[in-house]
């Protein structure tokens, strides 16, 4: 079945439309059919998903992504308490220069998978809760 182009949302100024509301080019890794398969993995080595904690870049803990949206679970420490997290959902686009942004808001067509992203991390994080890690 094909799938219907829709008209750009024009609640979302220009920059912050998907690629393919601008004429752009969408990111290789996605496919036209639905979300591509979800890629697992620990943190990586790009440089800007790090954060800075005393002087030292601090990588996510876990990382996971559906097409152009993005999951970062951030682990942090409390003396008392022990760990705590904290997720990041970003999506990543093209810029009409063909830059790679990324932005925190979403389309009414990211909003499913924004939620199964949450969910991934929800269940990640309780596994690891569970396990006294």
């Amino acid at each position: 079945m094909a799938r219907k182009k829709e008209r750009p949302n024009p609640d979302f100024p220009a920059e912050q439309r998907p690629a393919e509301d601008q004429g752009q080019q969408e990111d290789p890794g996605r496919i036209a059919e639905g979300p591509q398969p979800v890629e697992q993995s620990p943190a990586t080595e790009q440089p800007h998903e790090t954060q800075q904690q005393g002087g030292q870049a601090k990588r996510p803990a876990y990382k996971t992504r559906i097409g152009r949206l993005h999951c970062d679970v951030w682990e942090n420490q409390h003396a008392e308490q022990g760990p705590w997290y904290s997720v990041a959902i970003t999506r990543h686009y093209r810029d009409t220069s063909g830059e790679w942004k990324t932005s925190t808001s979403f389309g009414r067509d990211d909003l499913l998978v924004v939620a199964e992203l949450a969910r991934m991390a929800f269940h990640w994080i309780a596994v690891r809760q569970q396990n006294g890690s």
